[in-house]
């Protein structure tokens, strides 16, 4: 698949490795020994840098270990293999869009036999991610009482969900990933669906993009779908900076895709830029992380059922009933006030004075020079991002 020309691909320094490839890129399969892997009656533990390949490759949280039992005769421990070196085109991005990620070829797949719908948001946060988790959103929505909705939503509210925010930093991210998927993620949900004697599920919040959502996609298959929620990336940015002034690589930013992270799709070709950038323009920068990130989704599975969602202002009645269209497949009757977010939830975010402090024209500035220190084509800006669909 070509990609758009002005569309940077990035080299990246030896050292940065990702968590998994394909087999054919796959090197040096290693018969267990006390280097490579630790052999117990339980299965065998692959030792760091070593992650495991198999139908039933797994995760042990305690001893944070990728593993395989006895009965896998399939799995193996490999090495990690280095970041393959890509040709530089002009601009300051990597373009990992198309790239392989984890390799769940040979793992198990979803019974879905109370035909369960799954449906995921991909976000930067702070795009209304909170306000589509909100009951009384989903109450206006269908004209119903809280508790008569028949869709059970979550927004980030998983008993170990801080678990997610360390994932890009495992050598056995897809391990652990798979794992908390289907072993936590998935029968937490089945059991808040029976709970609400319901079969649709929406997770509002962003923090599966933090390297869960690839598991969660394969792992689901037909059952899974996505939602794209996508604010004005001035105001995503300038609503991150209010949060955590020190840019997305603090860690304040807790469910954020580091700039360096394998996570990361589209990540910048040299250390010293972002450097220069300012930690508003660093918001940015992240916005764009999260637009390659999207379609790195679309290219991997195709035929996936997603639903975009644009927004500039405030989010309104129709961006409401879409959502509830698409996550519940039926034609809504909301009711006839317009929904606002201030009455739905307490904003936990920066409020308008606030905002109103911010030195403007300074932003204006910072968000004019963006494009310019990272070489991008303002050609390619929208509203949203300054990343071009592949081609």
């Amino acid at each position: 698949m070509a990609m758009t020309a002005r569309w940077c691909v990035w080299v990246v320094a030896a050292s940065l490795v990702l968590p998994s490839w394909n087999a054919d890129v796959m090197a040096d399969v290693a018969d267990p020994d006390d280097d490579v892997a630790l052999v117990t009656p339980q299965g065998t533990y692959c030792n760091y840098p070593h992650r495991c390949v198999g139908s039933r490759c797994r995760f042990d949280r305690t001893n944070l270990n990728a593993y395989y039992p006895p009965q896998c005769t399939d799995c193996r421990c490999i090495k990690v293999p280095e970041h393959p070196i890509k040709p530089a085109l002009p601009s300051s991005l990597i373009d990992m869009r198309g790239a392989p990620y984890c390799d769940y070829s040979t793992s198990e797949r979803y019974v879905n036999k109370n035909k369960y719908t799954f449906t995921f948001t991909v976000s930067t946060g702070h795009s209304g991610t909170g306000f589509f988790g909100q009951k009384a959103m989903w109450a206006h929505a269908l004209n119903m009482n809280k508790s008569d909705t028949p869709v059970a939503v979550g927004h980030e509210y998983h008993p170990r969900r801080y678990f997610l925010a360390g994932l890009q930093y495992r050598s056995n991210m897809c391990e652990a990933a798979w794992t908390f998927a289907v072993e936590e993620l998935v029968p937490f949900i089945e059991s808040e669906l029976r709970d609400k004697n319901s079969t649709a599920y929406y997770a509002s919040g962003h923090d599966l993009t933090m390297g869960t959502m690839h598991a969660l996609l394969t792992y689901l298959g037909s059952a899974a779908r996505l939602v794209r929620l996508r604010r004005s990336r001035r105001a995503t940015a300038q609503s991150f900076y209010m949060s955590a002034h020190n840019g997305p690589q603090s860690n304040a930013c807790i469910f954020c895709v580091k700039p360096y992270s394998p996570l990361s799709r589209c990540p910048l070709r040299d250390r010293a830029v972002f450097k220069n950038l300012t930690p508003f323009q660093a918001y940015l920068a992240l916005v764009d992380e999260n637009e390659c990130q999207w379609q790195s989704y679309l290219f991997a599975y195709p035929r996936l059922p997603h639903l975009t969602i644009n927004w500039s202002g405030k989010l309104t009645s129709d961006h409401v009933v879409g959502l509830a269209k698409f996550v519940l497949n039926i034609d809504p009757n909301p009711r006839e006030n317009d929904v606002n977010a201030s009455a739905v939830q307490i904003n936990h975010h920066a409020g308008v004075k606030k905002r109103a402090a911010l030195d403007q024209k300074h932003l204006d500035l910072e968000y004019a020079q963006y494009t310019r220190i990272l070489g991008l084509s303002p050609k390619d800006c929208n509203e949203y991002t300054c990343v071009p669909m592949l081609d």
